[in-house]
């Protein structure tokens, strides 16, 4: 085919790419054509790769032409992009293997023999390899900006942080299997050492780039990259030495981590040399990695041969040893370093990660929240970096326990069958595994007709429906087949290949069909258990999670702004103009902007939703540490650690459980195991920690199998201080209650409740601060319940508009427990004073809204408004107000320094007519009507 013939080819498929459009199936035949033709000049021209794009293309476009493509849209973009690249295949300026084709066409299949090879190993840990691809590219990013400065003359700081980078590169890539990354980083470090620096600058870019396509084919982002032979040249023909690519290529050994040797390990306090704010990244991400590894511990210690939890803490530390290489922060390095090869050792089966050796992996994870806190204050305080106390020691014994090669059980062999993998992994039972057999291997039936063509993706299910439908109606006088075709659905020879579908003998449901379909196992669980079945192959692709980081306070920023937009859309849609205009049109089109305000807003606040599973780990560490320090035995457990709150509340609420997690465990819980037994319960007390969703509201709960609140010596506690009288009569609620008084303590050993109280007034009042709630259930010799009801988000409240006189409040639907409107027999006062309204029975004050915040105008007489009970700690008081105007969702605005402190006002919301509308503090409310 002449060039000529194929440039007005390719032209005018790049004319029918920017027209294409899923319907026009007439410009969509003439895409499938132009893309065949193209492949036969790929194969003329020897464009092996070109030639495999195009067919893949035509294919593609087939496929949207006969709607199977699921996605047609997507389906044209990956199109287009093949055009994009046909373009450059046939402008003659670019050799085949030069070309980046669309990954999804798998043009790769058929291409350069020459390319390298980016195959996983089979034995890689495939999150490992995700989570070591995930970082390349800030990593290559960095390199590229560092190989530019050593032009310009680059300092020598600069130059030893480069050479860091490829040693840690090159010794992750040997421990990967990624022998040309390792080869070429190797061969670039020994340039390094010889060659003037402005000389490196070409090779190194050039090393850069070729790392960068080949993690992305690793990635499946992309083709292989050129074999390394050209590259290792070139860095050895810089040191002189002549010698061939087949001779750079001689084997490498792995460089472990530069860990000296016992008895030399020693730091000396330095300045910070890494770049600070990857050092500053690291921090964090290393604390999430050591409190995750927290948790996978606390796992391995009833379950030392959970492999899952195993591989998750050697991530961890590999993780951290990397990354602590790369910034040079040796001493996290060496101690991360020898942890790791600890748990390779337990990972091959070598050792059993028991007794003193668990013990070395928990102390490993705080020696490095040590190390980690010590970077942290060096770097916030601009001074040398400490080293941390004992950790030469606790190198020494990890190197020890890796060669104690104390026996341990041999590994069992893993079962080859589905539903001994699922028993095994404990995803299900034995017993619903022979169920579902029993049910795999009862006789099947023919299929229908209808569930054949649906199948088929010949027909879908609602117009299946339709003709059933249709068929009924006219009293089954014709056969489904028949009225399908009247219906012009299918063809009749679409309908005879069904029929002789239908005919085929059945297949039997598979096993993980009949559990999934039974409800015994999750369809996840089921995929999970057939990879292990399968073992990955050498030749699979991990696919990158990309995540963004965004700064919190621009999270912040963006809240704060879509909070204003929905407050502007709502008085746009409010305003009388736009109320008094009927037209159909701006009715509907004001309509759609609220749809997409409101899912803007719910999108924005979900952006600062995170799990509560790192305040949890850290619960369930404290509760560790707290069973070894008083020798009790502590079954902790959690659920719902998934839940999702706003990041502010998460932040917060962490100390009040450290509080109530450590009164559980100290207080809650009996003194000995012997007292435990003897109130027929198990040696180990249990506590619970969870969390999840109700009414709108998160719930977390903290209970304990404990001896309970001894409400006695409470109400005792409380006489003495002065919190009650003798005479008082006080429900359950109220004496638990006393517990959270500022002041009240029982840190003088009172057997009865032995400091209960002790931190409790900072639970509540940071709780409070949090629009929160907690609620306390107990029984005497059973145990205890903590519950804290939590709104999702600070920033966004659901709340029910009042008004009174001509002022309007907002009262949180949290706190309200009913309305409604009294009569005068619900109505009686109290010594001739206080203002009563009867609910349900009970008798509770009746406070005027009006009167405590002094508004005229507003209704007097209770009978002719309407009353709300509220309730706060257990108590419960009404308030007299106008009128209620609706419930809405309302975006808090801070009231200023001036009002800051206002009693009984929590904040301010922006109403739709512009005005100001206050939320009230429940909790105030109610300390203003007591004082009064």
């Amino acid at each position: 085919m002449a060039s000529t013939d194929v440039t007005a080819l390719v032209e005018k498929l790049s004319e029918c790419a920017v027209l294409a459009d899923p319907v026009d199936l007439p410009m969509l035949a003439e895409m499938h054509g132009l893309f065949e033709a193209l492949v036969a000049w790929g194969e003329e021209a020897g464009m092996k790769r070109a030639a495999s794009c195009a067919k893949a293309a035509a294919a593609l476009v087939e496929s949207v032409i006969l709607d199977e493509a699921g996605d047609s849209h997507a389906a044209l973009e990956i199109a287009g992009r093949a055009v994009s690249a046909m373009q450059r295949a046939t402008s003659g300026d670019y050799t085949d293997d030069e070309i980046d084709y669309p990954a999804e066409l798998g043009a790769d299949e058929g291409g350069a023999e020459s390319g390298a090879s980016v195959t996983l190993p089979a034995y890689v840990d495939e999150a490992i390899f995700s989570d070591f691809l995930s970082r390349q590219d800030s990593g290559l990013d960095e390199m590229e900006s560092m190989v530019l400065a050593l032009e310009g003359g680059a300092s020598e700081e600069e130059f030893a942080a480069l050479k860091r980078y490829l040693h840690t590169l090159k010794g992750e890539s040997a421990m990967l299997g990624l022998e040309q990354v390792e080869k070429l980083c190797h061969a670039a470090e020994d340039a390094m050492l010889e060659v003037e620096h402005s000389r490196l600058v070409d090779p190194l870019l050039a090393l850069r780039d070729w790392l960068r396509r080949a993690f992305d084919a690793y990635a499946g982002r992309g083709g292989a990259p050129e074999g390394p032979e050209a590259l290792l040249a070139q860095f050895q023909s810089l040191r002189g030495q002549g010698e061939t690519a087949e001779a750079g290529e001689k084997e490498v050994p792995q460089v472990a981590p530069n860990v000296p040797a016992e008895g030399r390990l020693h730091f000396e306090p330095g300045p910070l040399t890494g770049d600070k704010e990857l050092i500053a990244d690291f921090i964090t991400e290393a604390m999430e990695h050591l409190d995750n590894s927290d948790v996978q511990l606390l796992t391995l210690e009833t379950d030392p041969g959970n492999e899952e939890a195993v591989n998750a803490v050697f991530r961890a530390f590999h993780t951290i040893k990397g990354v602590a290489g790369f910034i040079a922060l040796d001493e996290i390095k060496a101690l991360a370093h020898e942890a790791e090869s600890l748990l390779d050792q337990v990972r091959k089966g070598a050792v059993s990660l028991e007794g003193h050796r668990i013990d070395l992996v928990f102390s490993a994870v705080d020696s490095l929240k040590q190390c980690i806190e010590n970077v942290r204050t060096a770097l916030d305080n601009n001074s040398d970096l400490v080293p941390t106390e004992g950790l030469p020691e606790l190198v020494a014994e990890l190197k020890a326990a890796i060669t104690d090669k104390s026996p341990s059980p041999a590994p069992a062999s893993e079962p080859e069958k589905l539903g001994d993998i699922l028993v095994a992994d404990g995803i299900t039972t034995a017993e619903a595994v022979e169920a579902a057999l029993a049910e795999q291997q009862q006789p099947l039936e023919l299929s229908r007709l209808g569930a054949v063509l649906v199948e088929q993706s010949i027909i879908s299910t609602r117009q299946l429906v339709a003709a059933l439908e249709a068929q009924k109606k006219e009293g089954g006088k014709r056969k489904l087949g028949e009225v399908l075709v009247s219906m012009g659905l299918v063809t009749e020879e679409e309908v005879a290949r069904a029929l002789e579908k239908q005919q085929e003998p059945p297949q039997k449901p598979r096993l993980g069909e009949v559990l999934v379909r039974n409800g015994a196992v999750a369809p996840r669980e089921v995929a999970a258990a057939l990879r292990k079945q399968r073992g990955r192959g050498p030749g699979a692709v991990v696919k990158v999670r990309e995540a963004v980081k965004v700064d919190a306070a621009r999270l912040d920023q963006l809240v704060d702004a879509v909070g204003e937009l929905v407050i502007a859309e709502t008085m746009v849609t409010q305003s009388p103009e736009l109320l008094q205009d009927t037209a159909s049109d701006l009715g509907r089109h004001i309509s759609q902007l609220d749809k997409i305000t409101r899912e803007l807003q719910e999108m924005a606040t979900s952006l600062r939703m995170v799990p509560v599973r790192a305040t949890f780990q850290k619960m369930a560490r404290l509760a560790r540490d707290l069973s070894k320090k008083s020798g009790k035995s502590v079954a902790f457990s959690m659920s719902g650690e998934d839940t999702e709150l706003d990041k502010s509340v998460v932040d917060k609420i962490g100390d009040p459980l450290v509080h109530m997690i450590r009164n559980a465990v100290d207080h809650g819980l009996e003194d000995s195991p012997e007292d435990r037994v003897k109130a027929g319960k198990p040696e180990a007390g249990k506590v619970h920690l969870s969390a999840y969703h109700q009414g709108g509201n998160i719930h977390i709960e903290i209970e304990d199998d404990g001896r309970g609140l001894n409400r006695d010596a409470i109400l005792k506690k409380a006489v003495e201080r002065g919190l009650v009288s003798e005479s008082e009569q006080l429900s359950d609620r109220e004496v638990w209650n006393l517990i959270f008084e500022a002041g009240f303590s029982t840190a003088s050993k009172v057997t009865e409740v032995s400091g209960r109280g002790v931190g409790m007034d900072v639970v509540k009042r940071n709780i409070e601060s949090l629009r929160g709630q907690v609620d306390i259930q107990s029984e005497t010799g059973k145990g205890t319940v903590f519950t804290i009801r939590l709104p999702l988000t600070l920033a966004i409240i659901d709340g029910m508009v009042v008004r009174v006189g001509t002022e309007r409040f907002i009262l949180p639907t949290l706190s309200i427990v009913v309305s409604l409107r009294p009569t005068e027999q619900d109505l009686s006062t109290v010594t001739g004073r206080a203002e009563m309204v009867k609910l349900q029975g009970k008798l509770l004050p009746l406070f005027h809204l009006h009167e405590m915040f002094h508004i005229d105008g507003a209704r007097e007489n209770p009978t002719e408004g309407t009353v709300v009970v509220v309730e706060s700690d257990g108590k419960r008081v009404a308030l007299l107000i106008d009128e209620i105007l609706g419930q809405q969702q309302i975006v808090i605005k801070p009231l200023g320094e001036a009002l800051r402190d206002l009693p009984g006002i929590a904040g301010g919301a922006i109403m739709p007519d512009g005005r100001v509308g206050l939320i009230l503090d429940i909790v105030g409310l109610l300390r203003i009507a007591g004082e009064n």
